[in-house]
């Protein structure tokens, strides 16, 4: 499992406008200097903790929700990730497991359910999976001081 499933500690990173999170450079110090920008990332934090230390997998649409209000005071990549990218795979994410469930109920039928549908189901599969995205990660150039 990734490590944010196996219950391991949130760490929480103390940010100030300009300072480095997670010791990466933040993008744009413009983006940073909102008086509320730590408390939302401290938030956001604190509710993905407490939902899988409940032992509950957190909403996803709580996770976009989130994830988006980070974005919007922080821009589109924080910490060297890119955020629209993990938002856009979360939602393929959200559908694949729609999907899963369908094809599941589909072959538990009496008979193993219509072929041809689960054939069309599986096909949509490999399409959505073929939409999710490697480049999470963004290479953040070091501010010059001069």
């Amino acid at each position: 499992p990734p490590p944010w499933a196996a219950g391991a500690g949130v760490v929480s990173v103390p940010m100030q406008a300009g300072n480095p999170i997670n010791g990466l450079p933040s993008p744009s110090a413009s983006a940073a200097t909102t008086p509320s920008d730590p408390k939302v990332l401290e938030k956001m934090q604190r509710e993905l903790a407490a939902s899988m230390q409940a032992g509950q997998q957190p909403d996803p649409k709580r996770v976009e929700a989130l994830l988006n209000e980070v974005k919007r005071q922080h821009g589109p990549v924080v910490a060297g990730v890119n955020l629209d990218v993990v938002i856009k795979n979360l939602q393929v994410a959200q559908e694949l497991q729609m999907l899963a469930l369908e094809i599941k109920r589909e072959s538990e039928k009496p008979g193993g359910g219509d072929s041809k549908k689960v054939q069309a189901h599986m096909q949509q599969l490999t399409q959505l999976q073929s939409q999710l995205r490697t480049d999470i990660l963004v290479s953040i150039k070091p501010a010059t001081t001069k």
